[in-house]
């Protein structure tokens, strides 16, 4: 939590690779994070690709890089792949 920099709980981020799409800090209806969610859900991948660009802050990439750069060679590639 600390190194995703998460200093309220809950804390609910959604990605896209290791592009940060999405963030709500703390206690939030369902319904309320519904139509949040769907807003996104209405983006073409395009859209979501920039308005990744636009809101990311770098953290989980940082992260990753940091956690897994020697074990993954530092390839984030591994990421994009559909699992």
């Amino acid at each position: 939590m600390k190194d995703l920099q998460v200093k309220v709980v809950p804390t609910l981020q959604l990605y896209s690779g290791v592009l940060k799409l999405w963030q709500d800090l703390g206690a939030k209806g369902t319904k309320e994070l519904q139509t949040e969610l769907r807003q996104l859900e209405q983006l073409s991948a395009e859209d979501i690709r920039a308005h990744g660009e636009l809101v990311d802050d770098g953290i989980l990439k940082d992260v990753l890089e940091n956690s897994f750069y020697n074990f993954h060679g530092g390839d984030l590639d591994f990421l994009n792949e559909e699992w």
